[in-house]
């Protein structure tokens, strides 16, 4: 492929911060893999080897607790993570979304049967996290 990003949604659950899919955004001839300007979403351990997935979304987790221990005005329930890798297939944060679409919404579009549950699961996620956070404080 010409170009490769990785969308990592993480997100508050009560017990820490959750990624339940990663998305790749994959491009053949673009140098900016984006999938509104025509990039395909693939889920992520389709493309990215085993490793550099788990370090990516070790990454993505790092950087959220990051932002949200520097967060004086609010609760952060999610955060779209980007990431690029380099040739050594080490993942480089290249943007933070605040409202990040996550895009498993275009996974489910693909396959329905596959990932239709986990985009439900990812849209209920910060709904049942407020509830729960709210209940205990």
């Amino acid at each position: 492929f010409g170009s490769l990003s990785l969308r990592v949604l993480v997100q508050a659950s009560i017990s820490g911060w959750v990624v339940e899919q990663t998305v790749a955004r994959v491009s053949d001839s673009s140098h900016v893999a984006n999938v509104a300007l025509g990039a395909t979403p693939v889920p992520g351990e389709e493309v990215v080897p085993r490793q550099p997935l788990s370090d990516a979304i070790d990454l993505a987790i790092a950087t959220c607790e990051t932002i949200q221990s520097n967060n004086h005005t609010g609760v952060i329930v999610e955060l779209g993570v980007d990431i690029l890798f380099d040739e050594q297939w080490r993942p480089w944060v290249i943007e933070v979304n605040g409202r990040p679409a996550g895009r498993a919404g275009a996974l489910a579009k693909i396959n329905a049967e596959r990932f239709s549950a986990t985009r439900d699961n990812l849209c209920l996620r910060p709904i049942l996290y407020l509830a729960a956070k709210h209940r205990t404080e």
